[in-house]
């Protein structure tokens, strides 16, 4: 739940999660800003306290218009 408050907070729009995976919407246009974009939004993820004890990686990103 905490994870899901704190990621609107930085900017995300949860499309859907549970508890094995999120999808995320971003306001990015290229493939390359949108994977460092998660790449900031993991590493933030990582310096919360409660947060830093899952495991986060990018799986997939896809492009839609």
């Amino acid at each position: 739940v905490q994870l899901l408050v704190e990621l609107p907070r930085i900017g995300s729009t949860t499309i859907y999660g549970n508890l094995n995976k999120i999808i995320l919407a971003t306001k990015r246009w290229s493939l390359i800003d949108t994977r460092l974009y998660i790449k900031v939004i993991l590493e933030h993820l990582q310096l919360k306290d409660l947060i830093s004890t899952i495991c986060s990686e990018l799986i997939s990103i896809y492009h839609c218009l």
